[in-house]
């Protein structure tokens, strides 16, 4: 029945959204909207007639909505909705204009399924409806990547989302009402539902693809310890032309020895006080009996190698051993793209992970370098221990590689990298092994400071062992830049220099 628009007393209505609910079974819950209506005592009702109500406007309170019961067009050409309160009788039922109903999309949704079911009996073809989804919404990878930021939470994504048969139900019920009678309201409220449906989607199969690529790596790794992938930041999935190797592979003109001409002779073991391999070139004992680190910053560390009397669990095998921490790849919330962090506690001094990647000359490695700032990444480390101005070799990390070429740079890291050398003795090809330089908690990321200059004469087996303080700090000072490029750092350390170039 229509209503005189003379017999109705509109009532001001205030709408508390609420958050926006995805679950099918809750759209007939009590979630759509609030209006704000007086108090109890304040509603003066004509017995004889409950619909006419007369209002005091000194008091108000919330009231949630329960359902749409009704819809009717009116003699200024605009719809209103007949709607029913939660906790209220269906004589306290009021007619509202659409403009009131913000936040009441599922309830409209429902109210028109409803009357759908009893009075459509036309569906759109598959064709029809997938025209009329793409005008609907027709969602970028951005726009969806920016959807997720809504459902972040420490440790996880959370959200709901539709199936794909329900995601259709509710596309043939829009479809069904006439565009020029449609609810700005319930398209809007479809959209998010639609973006969410292909936002889970894209989900499911980047999930499908991380853990293909967790599997992989960790079927190639010989090292003991676990490898972890995460991505609950985007929809990015495994990089692309990626091969996970476990040692340094030789590039075009490059040769790595691998037969050492000699040993050492401890026996049963190596010892601090014994003769081997680290003193035998020059150098110290690098481990302590719990073969963590005692080596200042910037000495070389020379393993026991297959040339070696000591036995395989020699306190002075720590590095060619692998790593034993369990590590994940993750991606950032900072815009730095993939990390690397720890799951378990890392002791300050412990061996960490070692840097792998394809050894190339340094001609090569200035073609590949020159990429990095058109478009390309490039993942090399000079490896200048032996000639700091003249090294003939670089380690690309692009290519192939492990899961240390993820790791990001921090002002204040919490790793440092030592060269070291086991079965290739060749001074330019030293191994590149990561240590942490303070205790790491479970779940930190770990970070080196990509540009951090070492003098020779610092000496940090100290008390601030394995100090991470660049000892050049004008190297990025704040008109630093690469052929005109400047980099902003992002690490957001205390003490950040702002520039990476």
């Amino acid at each position: 029945m229509k209503f005189p628009s003379s017999q109705l007393v509109m009532k001001e209505v205030k709408v508390v959204l609420d958050p926006l609910d995805i679950a099918w079974e809750k759209y007939n819950k009590s979630l759509n909207g609030y209006k704000r209506r007086l108090s109890h005592e304040s509603i003066s009702i004509d017995k004889d007639n409950p619909k006419k109500q007369r209002l005091n406007d000194q008091t108000e309170e919330e009231y949630q909505v329960e359902k749409i019961v009704d819809r009717w067009i009116y003699e200024d050409g605009q719809y209103r909705y007949l709607v029913k309160w939660k906790d209220w009788s269906s004589p306290f039922n009021t007619w509202e204009p659409e403009e009131n109903l913000v936040g009441c999309g599922g309830a409209l949704l429902s109210y028109f399924m409803r009357i759908q079911n009893r009075t459509w009996h036309t569906h759109p073809t598959k064709e029809e409806l997938e025209i009329f989804s793409n005008s609907v919404c027709n969602p970028t990878k951005e726009s969806l990547e920016n959807l997720m930021k809504q459902f972040w939470t420490p440790g996880e994504l959370r959200y709901e989302s539709l199936s794909k048969a329900k995601m259709k139900q509710v596309l043939i019920t829009l479809w069904k009402i006439p565009e020029d009678s449609r609810p700005g309201i319930l398209v809007d409220h479809v959209k998010n539902l639609f973006m969410v449906h292909k936002m889970h989607e894209l989900r499911v199969s980047q999930k499908q693809r991380l853990k293909e690529w967790e599997t992989e790596m960790n079927y190639i790794s010989s090292d003991s310890a676990k490898i972890y992938v995460e991505n609950e930041a985007d929809l990015e999935g495994p990089p692309r032309n990626f091969t996970y190797i476990n040692h340094y592979i030789a590039g075009d003109n490059v040769t790595i020895p691998e037969s050492p001409p000699f040993g050492c002779l401890c026996e049963p073991e190596c010892t601090i006080g014994s003769y081997c391999c680290g003193k035998l070139w020059n150098s110290r004992s690098a481990y302590g009996r719990d073969q963590r680190l005692l080596a200042e910053l910037g000495t070389p560390i020379y393993e026991c190698n297959k040339r070696c009397r000591c036995p395989p669990n020699c306190r002075n095998r720590v590095v060619q051993n692998g790593r034993v921490i369990d590590l994940a790849v993750f991606r950032t919330k900072n815009g730095c793209g993939w990390g690397l962090k720890a799951m378990q506690v890392i002791g300050k001094g412990a061996f960490v992970c070692e840097y792998t990647g394809e050894v190339i000359t340094n001609k090569e490695a200035d073609k590949r370098f020159n990429y990095a700032f058109t478009g390309d990444k490039t993942y090399l480390f000079g490896l200048s221990y032996n000639n700091k101005t003249n090294y003939p070799y670089s380690v690309d990390g692009s290519l192939f590689g492990n899961i240390t070429r993820f790791i990001n740079h921090s002002c204040d890291p919490n790793i440092v990298v030592y060269p070291v050398w086991v079965d290739c003795l060749d001074p330019n090809i030293p191994r590149l092994a990561f240590f942490a330089r303070r205790m790491i908690r479970r779940g930190e990321e770990l970070t080196i400071d990509y540009m951090c200059q070492l003098k020779e004469e610092e000496d940090i087996i100290s008390e601030t062992f394995l100090s991470s303080q660049c000892q050049d700090p004008t190297l990025l000072s704040e008109h630093a830049s690469w052929n005109g490029l400047t980099i902003t750092c992002k690490c957001g350390a205390d003490s950040c220099r702002k520039y990476l170039f």
